[in-house]
């Protein structure tokens, strides 16, 4: 492992504080691991022995309701860590599936290893509980944002939430996940998805090439809100 590499693996929460012959140690039981896009790192139920950090690329977290659609859980992307909840559960298999959107380079860290660094710090127990309860209360927010607005609103603000300050009234954006994750992700279905944007082209407020948008009309667009 270069040493760029275990400097951003240092730079995450949670390795920041590790001391360095445990780190070291740690360092030499991570496996690399590349992914072409489409490639499956690991399937919902499969046995759960490591948590993954991503050097680059997309990784998306998804599940298979009882109806057998996929249900996008997250985008995790480059220096984001994924997984490493599971070693605390009572159950030993992990709760989601892991597909890489695009090429991908990610780093397997061994759950049994971390475990026995966090019985020796404290401190390290308290920066992952930190990380972990930051997690959910992002999901738990969104989740709760989803169940209470209808799919237009959830486009709408998805759109604005990418829009950069101090832009102007016309801005171009270029979707960093395929339309059927991203329709997924915000629980609309893909038909559904397809007929929004089809009427906020029509109305001129924006125009779709691809994964390429333009916001022609910002004002507009959060009239919808």
């Amino acid at each position: 492992m270069t040493n760029l590499i275990a400097n951003q693996l240092r730079s995450h929460v949670l390795f920041n504080n590790i001391e360095d012959s445990l780190f070291e140690d740690l360092l030499k039981r991570t496996r690399r691991i590349e992914l072409k896009i489409g490639d499956i790192l690991f399937h919902q139920d499969d046995p759960a022995e490591r948590f993954f950090y991503i050097e680059e690329g997309q990784i998306k977290l998804s599940r298979i309701s009882m109806a057998g659609q996929e249900k996008v859980i997250e985008i995790m992307s480059s220096g984001q860590t994924f997984a490493e909840a599971v070693m605390f559960m009572q159950r030993v298999s992990f709760p989601v599936s892991a597909q890489a959107l695009i090429d991908s380079v990610v780093y397997a860290v061994p759950n049994q290893s971390y475990r026995k660094i966090l019985e020796h710090s404290t401190d390290n127990c308290f920066r992952l509980l930190g990380d972990l309860s930051m997690r959910l209360h992002d999901q738990l927010q969104e989740l709760d944002q989803l169940a209470q607005q209808n799919a237009s609103y959830r486009l709408v603000r998805y759109l604005l939430n990418q829009v950069p300050e101090d832009c102007g009234n016309c801005v171009e954006l270029d979707l960093d996940i395929p339309k059927q994750v991203l329709a997924s992700k915000l629980s609309i279905k893909p038909e559904s998805f397809s007929r929004l944007l089809s009427s906020l082209s029509q109305q001129g407020i924006i125009t779709v090439e691809k994964k390429h948008i333009i916001i022609n009309d910002i004002q507009k667009l959060r009239e919808f809100e």
